[in-house]
């Protein structure tokens, strides 16, 4: 089954952002990675994944994906006022239904083919109507002690989210509003009482609940289910957000792109 992807890249800082800011960009997903625009690292990959047909762009602005390399099979939909609203927005504007959809941001620079592959077929075999991409803390820090993430905490150990999920059909949309107010769950914890509710905002904050238990809990909030993807790939959880995590993803690239 083939995959309609969805990249989300609108910018909520524009040029003030500090990755814009650090590149000379007005936009983050513009910014240079290694000498590519982190947009078009998405676009190849997704591009080259056997596993995705149509690719969406959502962003402020058509215009901004004039002059990036990969972008030419991709079709701009406008992005609204938050995540959950542009996701929804990019739905209704992707004619004939567009699932399985594959959703994830223009940061993740560093994912690939064979990353997008995994998390498709795993996502397919899931059986539920959601799926979230997760690395373990313990597998980035192995590889990469000093690239710091933001941790969700649960009974069975650290996680990374990978910026990347499946939503399987027209039910699996719902979902979409967890990213209401932001998402960003890792970095700012209290977000999970607004989107989940407070019996699992307790037992995620008091490490009661495992991997799975947290997704699928997570999936019950909005009358779905839902499962994890553990991605057992270091890089797969880093995105560019700052300073440092530029400096980091642009290391890995230029030793992956010279081996």
């Amino acid at each position: 089954m083939i995959f309609t992807a969805l990249v989300m890249a609108a910018s909520r800082r524009g040029a003030t952002d500090p990755v814009a800011q650090a590149t000379g960009v007005t936009q983050k997903s513009l910014a240079p990675v290694a000498g590519i625009p982190m947009l078009s690292r998405v676009l190849k990959a997704l591009r080259e994944s056997a596993a995705v047909g149509r690719v969406f762009v959502s962003i402020e602005n058509a215009q901004m994906l004039s002059g990036v390399p990969e972008s030419a099979d991709a079709v701009a939909v406008p992005s609204a006022g938050t995540l959950a609203a542009s996701v929804v927005a990019a739905v209704r504007a992707m004619p004939p239904a567009p699932w399985p959809l594959l959703i994830t941001t223009s940061d993740n620079a560093l994912h690939t083919p064979t990353l997008l592959d995994e998390f498709a077929r795993a996502s397919l075999a899931a059986g539920t109507d959601v799926t979230v991409a997760m690395t373990p803390a313990s597998v980035t820090l192995a590889k990469y002690p000093h690239g710091l993430r933001a941790f969700h905490h649960f009974k069975d150990g650290d996680a990374s989210g990978c910026n990347l999920y499946a939503l399987m059909n027209d039910r699996a949309l719902a979902a979409a509003q967890a990213f209401a107010g932001g998402g960003q769950f890792g970095k700012k914890p209290w977000r999970v009482l607004r989107a989940f509710g407070v019996g699992i905002f307790i037992r995620h904050i008091f490490r009661r609940l495992t991997m799975d238990e947290a997704i699928a809990g997570a999936g019950k909030a909005f009358g779905l289910t839902a499962r994890v993807v553990r991605l057992d790939i270091p890089e797969a959880p880093i995105d560019v957000d700052n300073a440092a995590d530029l400096a980091l993803a642009e290391e890995i690239l230029r030793a992956r792109e010279s081996s």
